[in-house]
This record gives structure tokens, sequence and C-alpha cells, in this order.
């Protein structure tokens, strides 16, 4: 179970598996969590329940997550899709375990899909969403697949002469996210 802070009161809960991101609430807040002490089931209420809008099989949705404030990060390091950048073709499975990010933002209650995340160099066994981290308007995501020999900052992406090298990928938005706004 994963946890995170949220910009309104009590503890929110974030469990994840099996393709799925069930977000919960404690009304206690911190009380009881982490000494070892249950949390009284009444105290906690599904807030919500997410799905990829293109899940597949095996595309492992919810395998990386983080949340700040009203926007969760889901990772699905094995989605097929072979498009780029952000909002690409959501139904281009030409690939096999590239990797993808999904952004979800809440509002008034709800939580809506915001940005599908692509990397900038896709490959077939990337895992584009290893690991997520966001804070305030900038993403973090991990590919611990990508095969470039780039070292630094501004190196060769296209290379992919180092096996499994790995990479992370800093995404930021000019925007604060929210309903219609792209990421």
């Amino acid at each position: 179970m994963t946890y995170g802070s949220h910009s309104q009161p009590g503890l929110h809960y974030i469990w994840q598996g099996a393709g799925l991101v069930s977000i919960l609430s404690a009304s206690l807040g911190m009380a009881g969590f982490g000494n070892g002490s249950p949390l009284p089931e009444s105290s906690i209420a599904q807030q919500a329940y997410l799905k990829a809008s293109n899940p597949d099989p095996n595309d492992k949705f919810g395998s990386a997550i983080a949340i700040d404030g009203d926007t969760l990060v889901v990772g699905a390091q094995e989605k097929d899709s072979g498009s780029s950048r952000i909002t690409g073709n959501q139904s281009n499975n030409s690939g096999n375990d590239i990797g993808t990010v999904y952004v979800f933002v809440r509002s008034g209650g709800i939580w809506t899909q915001q940005a599908y995340l692509k990397a900038s160099n896709p490959d077939d066994l990337d895992t584009f969403g290893t690991s997520v981290a966001i804070s305030g308007n900038t993403i973090v995501v991990g590919a611990q697949g990508e095969d470039s020999n780039a070292s630094g900052v501004t190196g060769n992406q296209s290379n992919n002469s180092v096996a499994q090298a790995g990479a992370a990928y800093v995404l930021s938005e000019t925007a604060p996210p929210g309903p219609n706004k792209p990421i």
C-alpha cells in the first residue's frame, strides 16, 4: 500500500495492483498509521477506482504511482503503444513493453484523465513508467529498460547500444493541471 498527502483534510491511501488504482481516504488522518495499529474499517472509504483509458492485457497499469495534491501520476510500464510524446495515439500497440504514464486530476471529488505521456524516444522493452514522481508541475518518469548510450543531460537518445542502461525523463508543464487543461 502506498499513501500520499492531499490538499484536503484526512489521509489518502492509494492502493495499486492488477491493472487498477483505488484511492481510499481515512477520516482519522495519521492516527494509527505506521504504529502497527490497524485503522478501523469504518474510517476508510473508497474515493475512486481508476483504470487506463485504453486498457490492454499485461500493460501493468498501476505498477508505479505518485500523488501531489489533486494530481495523480500512474505508470503502465509494459504498455505496448509505439506513439511518442504527450497525448499520442493511444490505440497504437505497435511495440512491446514500451511503457506509458497517465496523469489524473481531481476536481470537485471527480478524478479524470488529463494526459497520456510517452517517452520522446520510445523503443521496445524501455518500460517507460517503471517509476514515477511528481512535485508541483514537474513529473519524473523512470525507464529502466531504455537502451541509449547517452550520458549526462544532452546525450544522443537514439543510439541504443547499451542494453537496459535506463533513463529518467523530466517533464514539466507551463500551467497547473486541471479540468480541460493539457499537461
